[in-house]
């Protein structure tokens, strides 16, 4: 575990700090070149050396030869409020300590960011002396750093929260595209510099969260920033540096908090049945906080690093997310998310068409999928005393069950002969007739299930696709628990396992916050994974599998690990424009800040799964 704790903060980042056009007198304290006393190679000859490169090598982890976490970060914030408070009393004492002053603080630079209220206030760096010597100067140049609205005032002193980034060493991108720097840096972990003759540039590697990680925009305003035409990081006569950071945070009293990619990174034995019933709140205020006040359901999308809500839809996801709002309110009785959820269903239910003893949702300009039904039907198997509840469950579960051919398939568009999204909508129907034979007391709907299932489990088998996984998953988790006919386990069994050993990482993962989630790049989609999963660990329970259950288990806390690592916790949110409308929502990807509300939907069904099934104590 320590080696584990010493390499998760190799790659620490850094918080929102300067501003990204800081002036000339940031720009003198750029990380210097490794040999500063030699001038830069002609142009040719860089040229030729970078060519020589066919197969440039791999990225080498960081290893840190003496400098590591533990108290001398506390330390050193204790100390940078000593500074502040003597620098507006002049009667107070700094105390020296040793530990800050040890030769072991190998660095090149340390930046110093003041934030009041989630604002930057100021960011300066210093090289100075010893590393205490170097905390003082960085930290009064930022009291005194006018760029952010004037100079620190001493009545905001109260309101002061504090990070430090420290640039460490650096090393050459050989690279001079885009795509080929990013495959070079670790974003949200290094930061970047540009060096050309006498002019050069340096960002932290939080302004990549700044920019959402848009690495040409962040390439172009390095330039700038240098006094170089936006391109220069294509010219062969220029020279790019990533530059290994560790940083940290904290306030007057707290222990310092080491961050990775702007969160504190989460430990799997912090997924407890307490942490799941916290996160859940956090997740039910956020999609609260979402809530639409003219026409409408739900904002769709909300960008934190602008503060933004761009003007993207999908009605799929939002009646997705309008079911766990109803699941959310069903199992905690919440009266506020009921609310919410009559209003959604108010909204989307004046998209209808009835034909015959039939119901259709058929939203304008669209064509009527079937997963709209679906979704509709599973929230009002969540809900009481909607009004006409049952009728329109009743007509909404006959337009579903009429849409099934003679093979058992599913035409997945109603009047249309189509399996488009053979993968998402028919099992997200299958889980909606399922949970509707339980919620209405109508076995006849599970021979609906069992014609669909030869269909279905052939064409996994013969085009194996995540994204089947979780849909089937619950919907045959809910036949075998009123039938006890173990194929269907089995099916839920194989499907997982194929999920699992082929998409999941369990262990030596390439970043520490990969641990746990699925795909190469894991992001959101495995919030959804992880629905498959819960299903999974039920049933290995209720048959007593030992081997499974601790596959399962093994494979569901450290899934639970990830997707906590993707919400934005109290503690990820002070450098935010608008901490209250990020907090408890779901990131794309770990460099990816986007929220959407389908991640929501996901993240909450699994933990309510966990907390339905029982599968963490």
């Amino acid at each position: 575990m320590k080696n584990l704790w010493i390499l998760s903060t190799l790659f620490l980042l850094a918080l929102i700090s300067c501003d990204l056009s800081l002036e000339n007198k940031v720009h003198a304290q750029s990380p210097p070149e490794t040999e500063p006393s030699k001038q830069n190679p002609p142009p040719e000859l860089l040229k030729q050396e970078i060519r020589k490169q066919e197969n440039p090598p791999k990225k080498e982890k960081w290893t840190f030869s003496s400098l590591e976490p533990g108290p001398w970060q506390t330390m050193a914030i204790r100390y940078a409020y000593q500074v502040l408070d003597r620098y507006f009393d002049p009667t107070k004492t700094l105390s020296e300590d040793p530990l800050l002053n040890h030769s072991k603080f190998e660095y090149e630079r340390v930046y110093f960011t003041i934030y009041v209220n989630h604002k930057t206030r100021g960011c300066q760096s210093s090289s100075k002396g010893n590393f205490q010597q170097a905390i003082e100067q960085a930290v009064i140049e930022t009291i005194e750093d006018p760029r952010f609205g004037g100079p620190l005032k001493a009545e905001e002193l109260p309101q002061v929260f504090v990070s430090f980034n420290m640039v460490l060493d650096q090393r050459p991108i050989l690279s001079r595209t885009v795509a080929g720097i990013t495959e070079e840096l670790d974003l949200g972990l290094d930061g970047i510099s540009i060096v050309k003759g006498k002019k050069k540039a340096f960002f932290k590697e939080s302004v990549f969260l700044k920019l959402n990680f848009d690495m040409k925009k962040l390439l172009e305003r390095l330039c700038l920033k240098a006094k170089l035409s936006k391109n220069a990081y294509q010219k062969d006569s220029s020279r790019l540096y990533a530059h290994r950071m560790l940083s940290f945070v904290g306030d007057r009293t707290s222990e310092a908090l080491s961050l990775y990619r702007y969160q504190k990174l989460i430990d799997r034995k912090e997924v407890t049945l307490q942490e799941i019933s916290r996160r859940l709140k956090l997740a039910r205020s956020w999609i609260l906080d979402k809530r639409k006040e003219d026409y409408g359901f739900l904002h769709y999308e909300y960008l934190p690093t602008s503060n933004s809500f761009p003007k993207t839809n999908n009605l799929i996801r939002q009646m997705g997310t309008l079911w766990s709002i109803a699941k959310n309110a069903n199992y905690y009785q919440d009266e506020e998310m009921r609310e919410l959820a009559f209003e959604g269903l108010d909204y989307f239910l004046d998209f209808q068409r009835q034909e015959g003893d039939r119901i259709y949702i058929w939203p304008p300009k669209d064509s009527p999928k079937i997963a709209y039904n679906a979704f509709i039907l599973l929230a009002l198997c969540e809900v009481e005393s909607y009004p006409l509840q049952n009728q329109i469950m009743d007509a909404l579960g006959r337009g579903l069950v009429a849409q099934q051919r003679s093979d058992g398939g599913f035409d997945t568009v109603f009047r249309e002969k189509t399996e488009a999204g053979i993968d998402f909508y028919p099992g997200e129907v299958l889980t909606a007739l399922a949970t509707y034979a339980e919620k209405a007391k109508k076995p006849e709907i599970y021979e609906v299930l069992k014609k669909a299932f030869p269909y279905y489990s052939n064409h996994f088998r013969n085009s194996p696709n995540t994204a089947f996984v979780p849909w089937h998953s619950q919907a045959y988790t809910i036949l075998y628990l009123h039938t006890q006919e173990k194929q269907y386990a089995e099916f839920v069994f194989e499907i997982n396992n194929w999920l699992i050993q082929n998409h999941q990482i369990l262990k030596n993962p390439e970043y520490l916050d990969f641990l746990g989630g699925f795909r190469t790049q894991p992001n959101y989609s495995s919030t959804a994974f992880l629905e498959g999963v819960a299903c999974a660990l039920h049933l290995a329970k209720q048959i007593q599998h030992p081997e499974y259950v601790s596959k399962y288990q093994e494979s569901f806390l450290l899934g639970l690990r990830f997707i906590f690592q993707l919400q934005y916790d109290h503690s990820d949110v002070f450098h935010l424009i608008a901490p209250e409308h990020a907090l408890g929502g779901i990131r794309t990807s770990m460099t990816d800040s986007l929220q959407r509300i389908d991640m929501a939907q996901h993240f909450i069904n699994a933990l309510l799964l966990s907390e339905n099934y029982q599968l963490v104590r």
